[in-house]
């Protein structure tokens, strides 16, 4: 069902944004499509995606369920000479790069006109990353794919709480024709202007939900998670506990500094929530408390999952380095995957396939796209405050090829900013279902005025 409603789309207009829950197939099924167009005479396809470990999903989904297409991959392993061989010149049926890696293949005048010339199908997996307009990806998606007769953006969570997160994701495949020809449209069909000190602010009208919903079912493929009857279930928990009596005096100080002077107020988000993740941050090194609840929560928390392999996101570098020590003081056998790493192959294949128990993954490099089903626990050490990337995140173990139920648990210290952040995630999700599902009706007046 998949492929057909992306081929009856493709087939009656080529450019459209696929919005499938994650773990549904969409890979599968674009790689699909993509070897039908080539059978039929398009040109060679160029596949986006977010960082290195979504390269050796898309290459080893095409090695079990597509060998017969012609893939070249830009991963980290090769020189900056052999990607742009690869890219530019190698006759395959579609090369794999990520954004970043775009952004570097692109540098100059006569590579615009020679990646147009190459390519004429794009494929933007986890389109979201680029949903901003006025980064240098985006207006490099756009101008080389100008000319393409396919456009296809695929994602799962095409929102969180910004609603203007939509326009750039679907400009770059259909260049208007949904939400307008520029941001400025799209803002004045659906935001109401707000003057104030700090300039100008666009505020989302609830009154508008449906008619934005309508738009986006017309211009969009959408399948999602409850059209599906053999996935096991997703279980959402909470495990709570307290700070102890010194991260409570820390986070009091830091609010107080905060009151006084203005200027220190974004900082202090920061430093609240490090100091309830057990750190602080003096004359730029991080000094370890004597004590961590958070990391006991999470310790106390792997005695009940016992030998199941489990996924564990974090937010801060240090919390990663001191999960990973507890974790085999204890008799696991974790593996790291974090920004800047290299050969992240190895790792996904430590765990998914070898001996590892758990992965602990730093949220911004491990959210998009790696198909994790070996596992049925994930474990949110620090709340994550952007939605979007939630909702990546825990569908990592959720998945075609799933067996068990999947156990999602976040760690939250009570009386801080933790509940704060689980309130605007439940906005977040309340935005989307409204938006994009057409579900809800947005009746709180905090999810609008909050944007």
């Amino acid at each position: 069902m998949l492929f057909r409603s992306l081929v009856t789309a493709i087939y009656l207009d080529c450019r459209c944004l696929w919005l499938a829950d994650m773990g549904l197939g969409k890979t599968l099924a674009a790689l699909t499509l993509l070897g039908w167009m080539r059978k039929i005479g398009h040109g060679p396809a160029l596949v986006l995606v977010p960082n290195a470990g979504n390269v050796w999903e898309w290459l080893s989904q095409r090695n079990e369920h597509c060998p017969h297409l012609q893939i070249a991959t830009l991963d980290e392993r090769a020189s900056s000479a052999q990607k742009r061989q690869r890219f530019f010149e190698t006759d395959v049926d579609f090369v794999v790069c990520t954004y970043a890696g775009l952004r570097a293949m692109i540098k100059s005048k006569e590579d615009y006109v020679q990646a147009r010339k190459r390519f004429d199908q794009l494929y933007a997996d986890e389109i979201t990353y680029i949903r901003n307009k006025s980064t240098k990806t985006h207006k490099i998606v756009r101008d080389i794919s100008s000319a393409w007769l396919i456009r296809v953006g695929m994602t799962g969570a095409p929102l969180g709480r910004k609603p203007e997160a939509l326009w750039g994701q679907f400009y770059i495949v259909d260049r208007g024709r949904t939400l307008g020809k520029n941001l400025g449209q799209f803002r004045a069909a659906f935001f109401k202007k707000l003057d104030n000190f700090f300039g100008t602010t666009w505020v989302f009208e609830k009154r508008n939900k449906r008619k934005l919903n309508s738009l986006i079912r017309c211009g969009s493929i959408r399948y999602s998670k409850e059209e599906c009857t053999d996935l096991p279930r997703k279980i959402q928990m909470t495990r709570r506990f307290s700070l102890t009596i010194e991260q409570q005096r820390l986070i009091s100080k830091i609010i107080i500094e905060a009151e006084r002077d203005p200027l220190k107020a974004s900082a202090s988000f920061v430093r609240c929530r490090q100091v309830g993740s057990g750190m602080m941050v003096v004359n730029n090194e991080i000094i370890r408390l004597k004590k961590n609840p958070r990391l006991d929560a999470l310790l106390e928390y792997m005695g009940d999952v016992r030998n199941a392999k489990c996924i564990i996101f974090y937010k801060f570098i240090k919390s990663g380095e001191w999960i990973m020590d507890k974790l085999i003081e204890i008799g696991r056998r974790p593996v790291g995957l974090h920004g800047g790493q290299r050969d992240k192959q190895s790792v996904l294949q430590e765990f998914t396939k070898g001996d590892a128990t758990d992965i602990v993954i730093q949220i911004q490099s491990g959210a998009f796209g790696l198909n994790l089903q070996c596992a049925h626990y994930v474990v949110f050490y620090e709340p994550e405050t952007d939605p979007m990337l939630r909702r990546q995140a825990e569908d990592r173990p959720h998945r075609f090829g799933q067996k068990e139920h999947v156990i999602i648990t976040d760690l939250i210290a009570v009386k801080t900013l933790d509940e704060r952040i689980q309130m605007f995630q439940r906005e977040g999700r309340d935005l989307h279902a409204a938006i994009v599902e057409g579900s809800v009706f947005l009746t709180d007046e905090s999810i609008v005025d909050k944007l």
